[in-house]
């Protein structure tokens, strides 16, 4: 961005590139790391559904049930059809 990149190009980009290193900490089962990494992917890209239901099972993991609820619930808002969310809902 400092070399005159878009915003609204670049920050998908980073978005999916922090999701990436959050779904290798969460398979290493490092969720505090993927926590992280997920938060920084939502922070640069919020309408993905993904992102918030990956945080959410790693907030779980971590016991932060509060907010892997408002995960889920924002996961269900931007996808409600989303059958891993749902049945992570119940």
């Amino acid at each position: 961005m400092d070399l005159g990149g878009s915003a609204k190009l670049i920050h998908p980009r980073l978005s999916l590139n922090h999701y990436a290193l959050g779904a290798q900490c969460y398979n290493r089962q490092d969720y505090e790391g993927a926590n992280i990494e997920f938060t920084r992917a939502i922070e640069f890209f919020d309408n993905n559904p993904e992102y918030y239901l990956n945080r959410a099972r790693a907030c779980m993991e971590l016991g932060h049930y509060d907010t892997s609820y408002q995960d889920l619930k924002k996961s269900l808002e931007l996808n409600p059809n989303c059958e891993r969310s749902n049945a992570l809902f119940q």
